[in-house]
């Protein structure tokens, strides 16, 4: 009988293929990544994109884009980087991302909103009605973005309307240790009622709706949880405006004590997108010229913008 000696792997051979192994992983995971990013971001455009075709449609069928906060006042009544101050009762209506619901193909969801009543600023500190508070509570998907993992399960927004950009405010109001602002010269803000035709800078130069992944959200601390169906609030010289900002801050960074006031970014690296007033989307790099970005806030600023400078 032949007996047919089998030679198996040695410890070093074993060794060279395992390190092999573990750096062709450490190749691919990069490219993984990458890859399920672009989707996210992709996915995240689409979101942009399909909320910026809600507003036209808004305004086609009503003739002006929708208020970005609205409550039993008309606005506010004070002087430029002056205290915000409001008339009559505190303003705890439907912002602009509850407006638009019909538009989005979220009909059902906007008829279970009962728009005479106050919507919901705060959880368990500026709760609206049962009804409305309900509504608040379930998130959309269609306002978060997918690169977001932060809470989950929280009825969050990704996105903000542009109240406007620049330095000074239209109003201001505090609630120390922080301070909140207001503008008023963008497409979207309290007591807003813009047309295409106010938007003099030109629909391709004015941001619409951009990505804001600062928010007032904290399992520990239930008072200041902000929704995506939150409105404005303001009283006693403290305001939250939840669903819009202005191009003040450069982008990403994330100012600290004014996450309500926000700054513009996102969970993308490098930058973050916006919606225009033509209906397109645009990645802003966060290196941008912080004039041109401020600028590009203001629908009527006349100020040059020399193309989008990313």
């Amino acid at each position: 009988m032949s007996f047919v000696r089998r030679r198996g792997f040695t410890l070093v051979e074993l060794l060279v293929v395992i390190a092999i192994i573990g750096v062709l992983i450490a190749l691919l995971l990069p490219a993984v990544q990458q890859a399920r990013e672009a989707a996210r971001r992709m996915q995240c455009r689409n979101n942009l994109k399909q909320i910026a075709l809600a507003l036209h449609n808004y305004h086609d069928s009503l003739g002006s884009f929708p208020l970005g906060g609205q409550g039993t006042t008309s606005g506010p009544i004070s002087s430029p980087g002056g205290p915000c101050q409001f008339a009559g009762t505190t303003p705890m209506r439907a912002p602009w991302t509850v407006l638009i619901l019909p538009q989005l193909e979220e009909g059902n969801r906007h008829d279970q909103f009962n728009f005479s009543e106050d919507f919901t600023c705060y959880d368990s500190y500026r709760r609206g009605s049962a009804t409305n508070h309900a509504q608040w509570v379930k998130p959309l998907a269609k306002y978060r973005c997918p690169s977001d993992a932060h809470f989950p399960d929280a009825p969050i927004s990704s996105y903000r309307g542009v109240e406007g950009g620049g330095d000074t405010p239209w109003c201001s109001s505090s609630s120390l240790p922080t301070i909140r602002f207001f503008f008023n010269n963008g497409v979207l803000f309290f007591g807003s009622s813009i047309q295409f035709r106010d938007i003099v800078d030109g629909t391709s130069n004015v941001f619409l709706v951009g990505e804001s992944p600062y928010q007032n959200w904290s399992d520990s601390d239930t008072r200041y949880r902000e929704g995506w169906a939150s409105c404005h609030f303001t009283i006693n010289n403290s305001g939250f405006p939840s669903v819009t900002t202005a191009t003040r801050y450069p982008l990403n960074t994330g100012v600290a004590g004014n996450s309500s006031s926000g700054c513009f970014g996102s969970w993308h690296p490098g930058g973050a997108m916006f919606a225009m007033c033509d209906g397109s989307v645009q990645f802003m790099s966060e290196t941008m010229n912080l004039q041109i970005y401020q600028q590009l806030g203001a629908r009527a600023d006349s100020a040059p913008v020399g193309g989008l400078t990313r």
